[in-house]
């Protein structure tokens, strides 16, 4: 009941017309307004620290009573504000209701057919893409590739990538500008996949599965072959992962069909991965699995994975299993 209130009252009543008025405007900015946002957090943290020096020298015991309303005050703000601006989207109902798709568990060849078709898929994608010392590159630049996304609000490359990349973020959606953001560091093969993602949480759609899941399901309709790429390599990552988890063997066997040109790509992305991993990597991923628990996601970070469930459910629906 609480979910069909929210999809019908605030998903899609109020919450498209804070992204035309909120992301709208801050779409027209050239620049990312949200890298400022962690400058004015510190600002307003220097300026509390300087107010409470001043009330320690006075009177320490008011002086904590002041520091404990600011601070109480200051977080009930930021709160509500994410809660109007967007966190609602998270009570909203699942995607999968608003499809008319039916997740459930699936047997291993079905599994292994979904896995199977994204290797074949990104194999043939890959080929005759444009690539730089035999790795993928985007034909026409990230800021063009960006473009191409852009409506009522646009991805932009956010100037602090490579913050981004130290804390293991491919990319981000910050609810107090509606912008999304993409972490230009990545190896390019994965920038379409990254920004299609933001743009799905722009759209509304909070839950990682979900975004994953329109990620995909946008590069794949894309005009643009390397968004088509982009697309099926990340997702056949997530769905040979799925098969790994419970037939080790199959989800190698599916894997070896990669292309060589898929290698080097998957090869570059490892070594991304390698340059950029380290504890504040592990800090942000403990950072972000916290913060989407806290919203009611008991799985934290593996939810993203939980896209395949999706996959195989909309597969599912073309093409349904025939049981003997």
């Amino acid at each position: 009941m609480i979910a069909q209130i929210v999809e019908q009252a605030y998903s899609q009543a109020v919450y498209p017309v804070l992204l035309r008025l909120v992301g709208g405007a801050t779409s027209l900015l050239p620049f990312a307004l949200a890298d400022a946002l962690p400058i004015a957090a510190i600002v307003l943290c220097a300026a509390g620290i300087a107010g409470l020096r001043r009330r320690w020298r006075v009177d320490r015991r008011r002086a904590l009573v002041w520091a404990a309303k600011a601070i109480s005050l200051a977080g009930a703000g930021v709160y509500l504000a994410f809660l109007l601006l967007w966190g609602l989207n998270y009570r909203r109902q699942p995607l999968a209701q608003s499809l008319g798709l039916q997740p459930g568990p699936a047997p291993v060849e079905e599994l292994a057919g979904l896995a199977s078709e994204l290797v074949a898929a990104a194999n043939d994608q890959r080929a005759d893409r444009n690539e730089r010392d035999g790795v993928f590159r985007l034909a026409r630049g990230v800021d063009p590739a960006l473009a191409q996304l852009a409506g009522t609000v646009r991805p932009k490359p956010s100037l602090l990538s490579p913050v981004l990349a130290r804390l293991g973020i491919s990319g981000i959606f910050v609810p107090f500008t509606l912008e999304p953001l993409v972490n230009d560091r990545l190896p390019e093969s994965e920038i379409p996949w990254s920004a299609a993602h933001e743009m799905a949480h722009a759209a509304g759609w909070a839950r990682e599965d979900e975004a994953n899941f329109l990620a995909w399901r946008r590069c794949r309709d894309h005009a643009d072959p390397d968004f088509r790429y982009s697309g099926s390599l990340v997702a056949s990552l997530y769905a040979v992962g799925a098969i790994a988890d419970v037939a080790p063997d199959q989800g190698r066997a599916v894997a070896e069909a990669r292309s060589p040109a898929v290698r080097r790509d998957l090869e570059a992305i490892r070594l991304y991965q390698a340059r950029y991993e380290g504890r504040l990597a592990r800090a942000g991923e403990r950072v972000n699995d916290a913060y989407l628990r806290s919203q009611g996601d008991s799985r934290g970070v593996h939810s993203y994975g939980r896209m395949v469930d999706l996959l195989l459910a909309e597969r599912r629906a073309r093409r349904p299993l025939v049981r003997s």
